[in-house]
């Protein structure tokens, strides 16, 4: 399962350092691993953002009017409309 949480910034940036100098398989530390291993949204993000970060793998490219994202594969697997890939993301909902 996959979980988007809002966390500030300067408690993710110290969580990340505490990471680096705790072994991540201290029972002590299991939730704070899962944080630090996570993938960060930036502010002000797109959808186009949040899918090519939580899909690094992928390959895109574009038309006038669809961005086109294709497997490891090669095979293209999403047309995505330029309005949707550029929209904001909404964390959570409408706000």
């Amino acid at each position: 399962m996959k979980l988007i949480i809002e966390i500030p910034e300067g408690e993710y940036d110290k969580i990340c350092k505490t990471m680096l100098h705790t072994s991540s398989g201290n029972p002590n530390f299991y939730f704070e691993s899962k944080i630090a291993n996570g993938t960060p949204i930036p502010d002000n993000a797109t959808n186009g953002d949040v899918l090519d970060k939580l899909f690094p793998n992928m390959t895109y490219g574009t038309n006038r009017e669809y961005y086109h994202v294709w497997s490891n594969d090669g095979k293209c697997t999403m047309n995505i409309h330029q309005d949707f890939w550029n929209a904001p993301y909404q964390k959570g909902g409408k706000e």
